[in-house]
Order: C-alpha cells, then sequence, then structure tokens
C-alpha cells in the first residue's frame, strides 16, 4: 500500500519557490518504498491554477501519473464544465472531485458559488456522456449558442475517458446510500474522508473491484493518530488501496519525517 501526497496550490507562495520545494520534496521522496512517487495529487485553492501545475508536472514527469482534485463548493456549474473542458485539451484524464458546505464567504468576499449540483450529479455527466455538447444545445437561453461560440459538433466538448475519483464520507446509511448511486454511474476511485468504522462501505467498494483509499490531513498526526506509522498500519488494516496525506506545504511535511 503507498503513501500518496496531496499538495494544495497556495495562495500567496511565489510560483517558482512552491514549484522548487515541490521538486526537492518529490525527489527526497523517492528513496521511500511506501511512497509512490509516480503519483501526487495537486488540489485547487484560491491560489495559482492548479491544472496548470499538473500540466506541467505531466510533461516534465511522463511516467507520473498527476491527479487534478476540486472541491465542489469552490466552483458554479460553468467553471466545473469549463474545467473538464481544459483537463480534456490538455490531456490530463485524472481527476478527484468532492463536495462540501456552501460557504457563506471564502477568501474573496465578492465570490459566492452557485451550488447547485452534487458530486453523483457531476459524476453522472463525467462518466455517461461523452460530451457535454448536449448540455449546451438544449438550453435555449444559452448566450454561447446564440451568438454561435459554441458547435454542438466541437470535439473541445469531449469529456470522455476521466479515470474519476470521488472524495466522500463513509459513516452514515445516507453516506452508503451516495457510495451505491456513485458505483452505479461508474466512478473509478473513492476517496473516503478520514478514518470510519463502518468497514462495510469499504468492503462494498472492494467487492465491486474499485479502488479505496483513506484520506487524511497531515495535521492529524499527533493528535488523531501518534504517529504516520499509526495511521499506515490503520489503512492497511482496512485493506485500503493507498493513504492519502493531504501536506499543508511541501516546506514543512510530515513525509519529511518518514
Amino acid at each position: 500500500m503507498n503513501i500518496i501526497p496531496e499538495i494544495e496550490s497556495p495562495l500567496s507562495e511565489n510560483y517558482i519557490d512552491f514549484l522548487k520545494e515541490l521538486k526537492i520534496l518529490l525527489g527526497g521522496l523517492g528513496g521511500n518504498r511506501t511512497i509512490n512517487i509516480k503519483n501526487i495529487i495537486i488540489e485547487q485553492n484560491f491560489g495559482f491554477n492548479a491544472i496548470l501545475l499538473c500540466k506541467l508536472l505531466s510533461d516534465e514527469n511522463p511516467d507520473a501519473v498527476i491527479t487534478y482534485s476540486v472541491n465542489m463548493r469552490d466552483k458554479n456549474r460553468i467553471a466545473l464544465f469549463s474545467d473538464l473542458i481544459t483537463l480534456n485539451q490538455l490531456k490530463l484524464k485524472n481527476i478527484i472531485i468532492s463536495e462540501g458546505l456552501h460557504p457563506v464567504k471564502t477568501v474573496f468576499h465578492s465570490a459566492k458559488p452557485v451550488y447547485d449540483i452534487d458530486v453523483v450529479a457531476l459524476s453522472s455527466i463525467i462518466k455517461k456522456s461523452r460530451s457535454i455538447n448536449h448540455l449546451i444545445e438544449n438550453n435555449s437561453n444559452n448566450d454561447l449558442l446564440d451568438n454561435n461560440v459554441a458547435n454542438a459538433e466541437d470535439a473541445a466538448y469531449n469529456i470522455e475517458n476521466f479515470n474519476l475519483g470521488v472524495k466522500i464520507a463513509a459513516s452514515t446509511p445516507a453516506d452508503m446510500v451516495k457510495i451505491k448511486k456513485l458505483m452505479t454511474v461508474g466512478a473509478d476511485n473513492f476517496i473516503i474522508n478520514s478514518f470510519t468504522d463502518n468497514i462495510g462501505a469499504i468492503e462494498y467498494i472492494k467487492k465491486e473491484h474499485k479502488n479505496v483509499f483513506i484520506h487524511i490531513n497531515e495535521l492529524e498526526i499527533g493528535k488523531t493518530f501518534n504517529s504516520l506509522d499509526e495511521a499506515y498500519a490503520n489503512a492497511l488494516n482496512l485493506k485500503a488501496d493507498g493513504l492519502i496525506i493531504k501536506i499543508v506545504s511541501p516546506k514543512i511535511n510530515i513525509l519529511k519525517k518518514l
């Protein structure tokens, strides 16, 4: 079982400095067999564009699996579709989506996402629709279509063949219902947000031959868990396919202590 680092795109850190520290981090982890150096997750924050960072890392490391992660609470519907189109054009096919509470206000006080779509609905669009053309052409009030900006046959709108991961909870009956819906839709990977006592959810996912990962924040080490070894052992006992650790900064993080 591998440990996979997840890093947010920084809000204020210099891009060049961030990229330098990220490469140093990954280079240092290469000698540790428990960490899959060929896997890294970049999560979109309010900083610079995580898609472009994923593209850069992918170009420089063609054998690596670079995954773009986004929390839907930070995006409205059009922004989410725009991300899918951009990812497809850049041939970045590994994505993770998650959802959260609709923020009353964010770092940018003027930003208020139109939170009108959940992970099940977006997953259905990603996995069951070859293209989002029909979402445009079926909307009679769409200005893009009226002004001939969008062509229903344009291949740029294809969103097929994504390797889709969904970050979810797995502690209540309602969570289990959502997991089964996502399974029906065709989600490829399930990321359980923190550890759960509901072993049945993990067993169900594994029975359906899907990958399941445990996701924790590095700040939980020393609080929820006495050590990283303890967290790793817990994930191993659950027969997870990997332990994803969200690190706050590539400069100072728990993985450097391995």
